[in-house]
């Protein structure tokens, strides 16, 4: 079998603005559901709230007795604060299909879905080259048959993982799995831009599983998203770089990078962004260029005028 990296084989395949894109409708019907039980969690952690700050709650209790105990105006304004924020955040719930939950609350969600090429640009010939490795030998397919199709999703509740509270995302071997719904949003903000941070880990993730399609479509080895010889780097990165250097980054956090990307057209605003200067408020550098461009020239050179491409068009 040749030997090559994931970024050249994702390379020979990429979409416009060479981003390699996931399955839409695998992507569309995924995020959906997540996106549902994300909703079903906040109305429940909203109904537990409103429990919280109803008068003669646990809330209204600790909040208007004691030496530092609010007047029963400054307690009445504040939980109406919280309840207003709570509709809110109830509303935004209801729009993304949460339902009213009943019972108690799982440690997790699962469902698997099966693997849907329609629509994608790289379907025809990804379920064409399968088709024929099958047909040479009905065994060498085996571990993707039973692990890609279908695909299991899992979404936990109440684990731990390092970061701030938004949730956090893997893609192993036909697995997607976000390891945590955040602890009780208090505004329609915060949950609007969990969910908005949701959706574009969905997409990273999903972009792995284009990789891995590809991969077994054409029979070339991905390496496991290892470093090239052709791109050496020192073996003293910080992990966050060392991740962004791996072959199989490159086209996920590129788009990750497209999609952060608040600033303008103008070359200032791009210059700043991605390559660390004179630096232009709202386009403070990234750190995936940052990396590229201290560790591996020849990639940020691409990752640059893909980026250049993405938002000039």
């Amino acid at each position: 079998m040749t030997r090559a990296s994931a970024f050249r084989v994702a390379n020979r395949y990429s979409r416009q603005a060479g981003v390699l894109s996931a399955p839409p409708r695998m992507v569309g019907e995924i995020s959906a559901w997540i996106l549902e039980v994300a909703a079903t969690e906040a109305l429940r952690q909203v109904a537990e709230s409103r429990e919280e700050f109803k008068v003669g709650g646990v809330w209204w209790g600790e909040a208007t007795t004691g030496p530092f105990a609010l007047s029963l105006e400054d307690a009445a304004t504040i939980r109406k604060e919280k309840l207003e924020e709570g509709d809110k955040v109830e509303a935004e719930a209801l729009r993304l299909g949460g339902r009213l939950p009943s019972g108690p609350a799982p440690d997790n969600y699962t469902r698997k879905f099966p693997l849907d090429l329609l629509g994608w640009r790289h379907g025809p010939m990804v379920e064409q080259r399968l088709a024929e490795r099958r047909a040479r030998d009905p065994k060498s397919l085996w571990f993707f048959d039973e692990m890609y199709d279908p695909i299991t999703v899992v979404v936990y509740r109440n684990r731990k993982f390092s970061g701030n509270s938004l949730a956090a995302a893997t893609w192993r071997n036909g697995f997607l799995t976000v390891w945590s719904l955040p602890p009780y949003l208090h505004r329609a903000r915060e949950f609007r831009a969990y969910v908005d941070n949701l959706k574009r880990l969905i997409r990273h993730e999903l972009q792995h599983l284009a990789q891995d399609l590809l991969r077994e479509a054409t029979g070339v080895d991905a390496a496991g998203g290892h470093r090239t010889r052709s791109s050496p780097h020192p073996n003293n990165l910080h992990p966050r770089d060392e991740h962004s250097l791996h072959d199989v980054e490159f086209h996920t956090r590129l788009q990750d990078a497209i999609e952060e990307y608040s600033g303008g057209s103008d070359n200032a605003s791009i210059r700043s962004y991605v390559s660390g200067g004179p630096q232009v408020p709202g386009s403070e550098p990234h750190d995936f260029f940052v990396a590229m461009k201290r560790y591996d020239r020849r990639k940020w050179n691409r990752a640059v005028a893909e980026f250049v491409r993405a938002v000039k068009r």
